[in-house]
């Protein structure tokens, strides 16, 4: 019986259905993975072609995985050329290309939301032009780095008007004069190296730029690129020297926001169990169209 069911006609229609199924699973995760995440805590997911895997400690980053942190989630990956981003609370990142070979290097992220620290790496620092950081507003270049970028909206200029009315010496900036300060866009700070923030207008060959240094700070708007007077505290809070989720993200580490434990899963299968993350890395980026 069994023998006549498995037949060569049945084998051939059944190999016919499964061979699409094979394609698909395959084409989406042949690639080496880039990364992996070295540190984690609160909410971190990580997604590509539909499936959403839980970002704890170990799992592997692939290149177009869409990075994701909830209102609580830190997330360090480590790179494969020793880069290291590092996302803050309610950011979404996607890896567009991550490449580097002898003739040919590529690192594109795109950042759509919230903020990151990045730490360049070997690839970045062997050919600096092969990096970009894509935001909503422009996009950043890097000449062997270390920075911090962020898309703000209302959230950056609240959490700036909380931070000067917990210092010593009362409020001197008002709501207005936040808004005025701090509109919305894409704020950078250079913490090592330097970086080029470019708008461009319509067209490819109708941009701006402007070189931004250590310790200084700028401002991407989608009609305004200029550096900043005053360095915006939204952007140091988040992490710290080394790159590792600063104040917030050990404090909620402390409260109990272990590195995300559970099963990993990509493409259906099991990954394995991963306790609290550890001393996290740096990470960050801004970028644009």
């Amino acid at each position: 019986m069994l023998s006549t069911f498995i037949s060569p006609v049945n084998s051939s229609i059944l190999l016919r259905l499964l061979i699409p199924f094979f394609v698909v699973f395959t084409d989406a995760y042949a690639e080496s993975p880039i990364g992996e995440v070295s540190f984690s805590t609160g909410d971190v997911t990580i997604e590509m072609d539909g499936v959403t895997r839980h970002g704890i400690v170990g799992e592997q980053v692939y290149q177009t995985d869409t990075v994701l942190t909830g209102f609580d989630g830190y997330v360090v990956l480590n790179m494969f050329d020793k880069s290291k981003l590092t996302l803050r609370p309610r950011s979404v990142v996607v890896i567009e290309e991550y490449r580097g070979g002898v003739d040919e290097s590529s690192i594109v992220l795109r950042l759509l939301k919230g903020g990151l620290k990045a730490i360049t790496g070997q690839i970045a620092k062997k050919a600096p032009k092969s990096f970009s950081l894509k935001t909503p507003t422009g996009s950043i270049g890097i000449r062997g780095t270390e920075f911090i970028s962020r898309v703000c909206g209302s959230d950056c200029r609240e959490e700036e008007l909380q931070y000067e009315i917990q210092e010593e010496g009362g409020l001197e900036l008002s709501e207005a004069n936040v808004e005025k300060l701090f509109p919305d866009g894409v704020y950078t700070l250079v913490t090592q190296g330097v970086i080029s923030m470019t708008r461009c207008v319509d067209t490819l060959e109708d941009c701006e730029s402007i070189d931004i240094a250590l310790n200084q700070s700028g401002y991407l708007g989608l009609s305004v690129l200029s550096k900043l007077k005053k360095l915006p505290r939204f952007l140091t809070n988040d992490f710290d020297a080394n790159g590792d989720a600063g104040d917030r993200g050990k404090a909620a580490k402390s409260k109990g926001q272990k590195g995300n434990k559970g099963n990993a899963t990509r493409g259906g299968k099991s990954g394995q169990d991963s306790g609290s993350g550890g001393d996290g890395d740096g990470g960050g980026g801004g970028g644009g169209n």
